[in-house]
């Protein structure tokens, strides 16, 4: 999460494919490669747009990564996204409880030069929340036969949001997806829950 300008902040999350120190550095290396053409151009279908053409045709990725790019307007609320290939984010309406899912608009970074990327917007009013997390999260199970998935990360969402801070929310997305897995989380999660609060 980082500021743009006085008004729009980027939210980010991004996942690569491969383990160890070799994916590390490459999400470091598209990480801030990000930055940059999020400063230059602002609107996240822009800015994805040249990222994918950085990575490719220099050949930066051994492999491709998944983004959820969003920058949020925090003067009104409008959330602009693309989506790249990434699990479905949430917005959980604070008037009547209801799940929006953001489904993804777009396939991973470092695949195709070419690739054309989509934004969707939406507007957040005072007391919604926004979920974005790594698949680590939504493919957490006791065994590989009974993983939770979206439809039931969203029932946990659905439970803890509106009524928390956004670090509680956070907090009990992680405490309850991992009661579900009995304990242990089999690949790194990373949780982002954001929440438009009235002036």
């Amino acid at each position: 999460v980082y500021p743009l300008d006085s008004a729009l902040y980027a939210l980010v999350i991004g996942d690569v494919s491969g383990k160890g120190l070799a994916a590390a550095a490459q999400l470091a290396t598209v990480r801030n490669s990000l930055r940059i053409c999020m400063y230059q151009e602002r609107r996240p279908m822009l800015a994805v747009t040249a990222l994918n053409e950085i990575m490719t045709v220099n050949q930066l990725l051994n492999g491709f990564v998944t983004m959820f790019v969003a920058v949020c307007d925090v003067t009104n609320g409008q959330l602009t996204y693309s989506s790249c290939g990434h699990e479905p984010a949430m917005i959980h309406r604070s008037t009547d409880g209801s799940i929006v899912t953001l489904h993804s608009n777009g396939m991973p970074i470092g695949i195709d030069c070419h690739a054309v990327y989509a934004e969707d917007t939406f507007l957040l009013n005072n007391g919604d929340s926004l979920l974005i997390y790594t698949d680590g999260l939504s493919e957490a199970g006791p065994d590989r036969n009974n993983l939770l998935g979206a439809a039931g990360l969203e029932t946990i969402f659905a439970d803890v949001a509106g009524s928390k801070s956004s670090m509680q929310a956070a907090d009990c997305v992680v405490n309850e997806v991992r009661q579900f897995a009995n304990g242990a989380f089999k690949d790194d999660i990373c949780v982002l829950v954001a929440q438009r609060c009235g002036i």
